[in-house]
């Protein structure tokens, strides 16, 4: 099998927004040093009353293959 996955979890505290610059930037990171094609991308949220939304984000992608020469 050739696909791998990333998973990115946040947890946000109640009320705030679960798409903060933190967790993006943590994409973007990855997403910029990473090669490689994206071939499905999963996400679930689920909320904690009293506590905070958490979301869960899977990018499913097949690296690319190092040049040999």
């Amino acid at each position: 099998m050739r696909e791998r996955v990333q998973v990115f979890t946040h947890a946000s505290p109640e009320g705030s927004s679960v798409g903060e610059d933190l967790l993006q930037d943590m994409i973007n990171d990855w997403l910029a040093e990473t090669q490689g094609e994206i071939v499905n991308i999963t996400q679930s949220e689920s909320h904690r009353p009293g506590k905070a939304q958490h979301i869960t984000l899977c990018v499913w992608y097949i690296p690319k293959k190092p040049s040999s020469g």
